[in-house]
């Protein structure tokens, strides 16, 4: 009987470290049937962490903006003068229990292109291309199954799911989409892992 209770005492004990950890590093996650299927890599209630970065000429502002009743990262630019501007943060998380990638997005503009970028340790970038509507304010999830994500430059063409160190959002002007530039806004919500 008290080995039972022994156990039952450990378990716990290993439950509740595991929970603080999941709320002390901002990670929420759902469990069906003891298998989690969905954690938050980020929340995007705040700036805090992501930093800008842009072609020469171009302006890019990040804000936080109030979306239904929380707050989102809205990145403002303006492509007049150059073809891209982006954003990152470091996030170092293990992508390889996952099969989705999932935002909320709208965003506000001319017709421009969302790249979607995840970095591992070593520097591979591997992107996922989404065109951004023109004046489409509603709010939309896209799901990018991780698969999808394909080989864009750095490191040594294998993404590492285990060990994704960054994650990146760029607006570009690509002459292939007949993409036009611009000022715009894009907001972005609620960036999460899914299987």
């Amino acid at each position: 009987m008290s080995i039972d209770k022994n156990r039952v005492e450990v378990i716990t004990f290993l439950l509740v470290i595991f929970l603080f950890s999941c709320v002390k590093n901002n990670n929420t996650l759902q469990v069906s049937r003891n298998k989690i299927i969905s954690e938050v890599v980020d929340t995007m209630d705040t700036v805090d962490g992501w930093e800008s970065y842009s072609d020469i000429g171009v302006v890019v502002k990040l804000n936080s903006v109030s979306v239904k009743n929380s707050n989102a990262l809205e990145i403002d630019y303006n492509l007049a003068k150059g073809n891209w501007c982006a954003i990152k943060k470091v996030i170092n998380k293990n992508f390889s229990r996952f099969n989705v990638l999932r935002i909320e997005s709208f965003s506000s503009g001319n017709k421009n292109s969302l790249e979607i970028k995840l970095e591992d340790e070593d520097g591979t970038n591997y992107g996922y291309l989404v065109d951004i509507k023109t004046n489409s304010e509603e709010i939309k999830v896209i799901e990018i199954p991780l698969k999808e994500f394909e080989y864009w430059w750095g490191g040594d063409d294998k993404l590492n799911l285990k060990k994704i160190k960054n994650i990146h959002f760029a607006v570009s002007k690509r002459q292939e989409k007949k993409d036009e530039g611009g000022k715009g806004r894009i907001v972005i919500d609620n960036i999460e892992l899914a299987r």
